[in-house]
């Protein structure tokens, strides 16, 4: 949550823990949105009974030992399971970092939208986790682990994760004792299980949704497809393949513009019954974004100029929930440079 306004003063007497802008920045949002609430505000602190930083050692590929979660497996939609490392560990060590079904764990360094967020692990087996992961274990006798987590991850829990992380080159980085001093508003258990139990209906129906409108979409590209009288080859799996050495095109000597796969399919797009025209042909003006030049401190801003990253770019959509602001400096300058570049080639 951004506040109103970058620029502001306060007293030097009101300036007590922490001298960052973003802190004190969000102090002030901070006060206006916790200023009336419903329920006591009781700190993360008195609500948990473990917390433990993850395992420094190094996992691999090899899937020998337990898998090891990190912090690319903590997304913001959840927990992405399909890129894991293993790691093996004596009896001792595997008790002592062993994830335990309904601990919480925290994404602790990160980008801006990404440090602090927090997920509640749920599978089954043995699984440990990493040095950039802090894991959190809640009595629950006082509070729901699916409760604090969905918290946390609105926008009134992001503003206090916002406020006390803090940000080095373009990272951002939240340590053990400040996650404990999160204020969470703590309603009966009663209502914290039915306020979880309606999210986890919601998500149910979105997920539901979302499942069918993948669906809708492969039918469409196979319509799609259908309409312009394409048919796509059957993939080959082959890695060893040979080229005629008069077929190699002058400025290409990479071996997958040669592959069958892509052969197949320049010889299925040539039967197209429809003009075929080069993507630059109709789009003259492809050019590059903008970059970094000393670290990302100095290409982004609180506000100003939308900008897109890849990861706002999903297939077959643009998500914007989390868009991050370019300075206007750097984005007129990054235009020229790009327009330059685009009349040398």
């Amino acid at each position: 949550m951004r506040a109103e306004t970058t620029c502001f003063a306060v007293r030097r007497g009101e300036i007590q823990d922490r001298w960052d802008v973003n802190y004190t920045s969000a102090s002030l949002q901070f006060e206006k949105e916790y200023s009336n609430p419903k329920y006591s505000l009781i700190p993360l602190r008195e609500l948990v009974s473990f917390v433990q930083y993850g395992i420094s050692a190094i996992a691999t590929e090899e899937p020998i030992g337990v898998p090891m979660l990190r912090m690319n497996n903590l997304q913001n939609d959840g927990w992405a399971l399909s890129d894991l490392k293993y790691i093996e560990l004596p009896p001792e060590e595997l008790n002592k970092y062993k994830i335990v079904y309904g601990d919480i764990l925290f994404n602790r360094t990160n980008s801006k939208e990404l440090v602090g967020k927090c997920e509640v692990f749920k599978e089954e087996g043995d699984w440990v986790f990493a040095s950039y992961l802090i894991r959190v274990r809640l009595d629950q006798s006082k509070a729901l682990p699916e409760f604090v987590s969905a918290f946390l991850g609105t926008k009134a829990g992001r503003l206090q994760i916002d406020r006390v992380s803090r940000q080095i080159i373009g990272m951002s980085n939240v340590n053990a004792e400040e996650l404990q001093d999160l204020l969470i508003p703590l309603p009966p258990l009663d209502a914290q299980r039915s306020l979880v139990a309606d999210m986890e209906s919601a998500r149910a129906t979105r997920q539901a949704k979302l499942s069918q409108a993948d669906e809708l979409l492969k039918d469409m590209d196979a319509f799609v497809l259908e309409q312009l009288g394409l048919k796509l080859p059957k993939e080959e799996k082959r890695a060893t393949f040979a080229v005629r050495l008069n077929n190699v095109r002058q400025g290409r000597q990479d071996a997958l513009y040669y592959s069958p796969n892509y052969e197949k399919l320049v010889n299925a797009l040539k039967k197209c019954k429809h003009p075929k025209v080069a993507l630059g042909e109709i789009s003259p003006g492809l050019v590059g974004g903008a970059t970094p030049t000393r670290g990302d401190a100095e290409l982004y801003a609180e506000d100003g100029i939308k900008f897109l990253r890849i990861l706002n770019i999903a297939t077959n959509e643009i998500i914007l929930n989390d868009v991050n602001y370019i300075q206007d400096n750097v984005h007129n300058g990054e235009l020229k440079r790009s327009q330059l570049a685009a009349t040398m080639f």
